[in-house]
């Protein structure tokens, strides 16, 4: 859901932050692209609209009657997307993993913009759940994650620890959110980091060795956190609250994500101190984002 909500932001965050003088006048929209694609999913972008940083006051503008085509980069397949509503294009294709793409838009009222991008191949990752007790007697619970990494491509991969959103019985009838955090040993730093759900980790294959990420994750204080039977080594699935998203994501869409997580963050210190981010666009003569993922989840 964090990536849905992250893609989702592209179009406000660029029709606020392009403008580098402040003459209204001098204004010239452009498209935004938001066009992020996986093999499990059909294709499906949105086009937008950019608005001048002084133009507060309306909404953002979908485009529509835009050309949108795809192409294979590989095997030279052209295809179009058709407009549905609201400045979705979609065409019931699926994009092929290994494969790289190129994306047009063509609007009379905008400059043409382009962009490429690669699909990742499926990710190879296992995920082993620990419980054991310690001589205090609480349950200690520890996650053991291991990628595969293919060594004839350079990979990038985003993983973070959610909470799964369950109507499960407690005082006011809705489940508890924890706040809390775990820490994580992996094999990039060799050190213990502590991080928070939704906070997401990016690491590259050039990060490490022998073609295999390992990551040990200690989420004890999340099941002491929660209202649940987490404590339980045998907890049934109706009752797991948590899950693991590991992502093989494109280099475009890995930049992309690293900048908006580092946006998010500046604007949450919010101190004078603080430089205003750069949002990663690769979208040529345009705004946004074309970038490839897939994704596996693990619930615990």
């Amino acid at each position: 859901m964090r990536l849905i909500i992250l893609i989702l932001t592209v179009s406000v965050l660029f029709s606020c932050e392009e403008e580098i003088t402040l003459n209204e006048f001098e204004f010239t929209p452009q498209l935004v692209v938001n066009a992020v694609v996986s093999t499990d999913s059909i294709w499906n972008i949105h086009i937008s609209s950019s608005r001048s940083i002084l133009d507060t006051g309306s909404s953002i503008e979908n485009v529509e009657n835009a050309v949108v085509k795809i192409r294979n980069l590989g095997t030279n397949q052209t295809f179009y997307l058709d407009h549905k509503s609201g400045g979705f294009y979609q065409r019931h294709l699926f994009p092929h993993e290994g494969q790289r793409y190129e994306l047009s838009v063509d609007h009379a009222g905008y400059e043409d913009v382009a962009g490429q991008t690669h699909i990742p191949s499926v990710i190879n990752v296992s995920m082993e759940e620990h419980a054991s007790e310690s001589e205090d007697g609480t349950i200690e619970h520890i996650l053991e994650i291991e990628i595969e990494d293919n060594p004839d491509e350079d990979n990038y991969y985003v993983w973070e620890l959610q909470e799964k959103i369950h109507t499960l019985p407690s005082e006011q009838g809705q489940p508890d959110v924890p706040d809390a955090n775990y820490t994580f040993t992996d094999v990039v730093e060799n050190k213990e980091n502590t991080k928070s759900l939704n906070d997401p980790s990016f690491l590259s294959d050039k990060d490490f060795n022998e073609n295999r990420y390992n990551a040990t994750i200690d989420i004890s204080q999340l099941y002491r956190s929660s209202n649940t039977t987490g404590d339980d080594p045998g907890v049934t699935p109706e009752q797991k609250r948590f899950e693991l998203r590991v992502m093989a994501v494109s280099e475009e869409l890995y930049k992309y994500l690293r900048s908006v997580d580092l946006y998010a963050k500046l604007q949450i210190k919010n101190t004078s101190q603080a430089q205003p981010a750069d949002i990663f666009t690769n979208i040529e003569d345009g705004l946004g984002i074309f970038g490839g993922y897939n994704l596996k989840i693990f619930e615990f």
